[in-house]
């Protein structure tokens, strides 16, 4: 609907019924315009960080055939270079306040199932997964997509969810969702703190979360060798890196970050 004032007072309608509904606008390209002011909708679909986020996490696992029907871009991969010019672009576009409305999602009712459009990799989901839920914004998953759910396009995505069906489930990738779900919710930094880029080589990306007294750095490592890296930390006085989720291991050098990661692995510690 593009009468001129319809979103305004249908915002301004919602709003006296229930001041804390969210309201989110299903656009798929950047449109800051619909959420900077407040008077329209608190967020939008996210879907310019899901195309960040699958061609890095993704990368040669993207099946481009799948991916073809539908208006999403995820050719050719991200190195860890190209997903923080991605991210630049995606922080430049909207304010911090106003990023922090935005839905988060890796697939949806119009898309293939993430996994069938990452060629059914579950590390690629795994690293996907890892980066939504530390990112600024509200992080959505669209039912079955956490047990491995597959589907091409509509109506493919749409199957229903198999709750008779346990046994059919990726058991695995539900404990990831829901190890992911259990982070973002124990740690306010992940919800509300600040975002920093850390590091960006190779394939290794990293960047700080801080807020609320809490400093957490995620490490992805989307290539396919194990590596180690020093990662500058984000202040002096840092004495230790706590593990919080994930595979790897970090320790505190002087003033850098001291970071050893599987390939095709992420994991998030906190600084003290």
């Amino acid at each position: 609907i593009t009468t001129p004032g319809f979103w305004e007072e249908f915002c301004s309608r919602v709003r006296a019924v229930n001041p804390e509904a969210y309201l989110v606008g299903e656009i798929w390209h950047a449109a800051p315009e619909w959420t900077v002011r407040g008077d329209r909708f608190d967020g939008v679909m996210n879907y310019v960080l899901t195309e960040a986020v699958l061609r890095f996490a993704g990368g040669s696992s993207i099946d481009s055939a799948v991916v073809a029907p539908v208006n999403l871009t995820l050719q050719p991969p991200l190195d860890a270079a190209g997903y923080r010019q991605a991210i630049d672009r995606l922080l430049g576009i909207y304010p911090e306040a106003v990023g922090r409305g935005n839905l988060n999602l890796l697939g949806s009712h119009d898309t293939p199932r993430v996994l069938s459009m990452a060629g059914e990799d579950r590390e690629a989901v795994t690293l996907a997964a890892a980066l939504l839920f530390t990112f600024s914004g509200a992080p959505c998953i669209y039912y079955g997509d956490e047990v491995g759910m597959t589907g091409h396009h509509d109506p493919g995505a749409r199957g229903a969810f198999p709750w008779d069906r346990p046994i059919t489930w990726d058991h695995s990738l539900l404990a990831t969702f829901r190890s992911l779900a259990a982070l973002r919710r124990a740690h306010p930094a992940l919800r509300r703190g600040s975002y920093r880029h850390l590091f960006a080589e190779g394939f290794v990306y990293a960047f700080c979360r801080e807020g609320d007294g809490e400093r957490l750095v995620t490490v992805v490592n989307a290539g396919r060798e194990s590596t180690a890296v020093r990662l500058p930390l984000p202040e002096h006085g840092v004495a230790e890196a706590r593990w919080c989720w994930g595979s790897g291991r970090a320790w505190v050098e002087g003033s850098d970050l001291r970071v050893e990661m599987p390939g095709r692995s992420a994991a998030v510690w906190s600084l003290h």
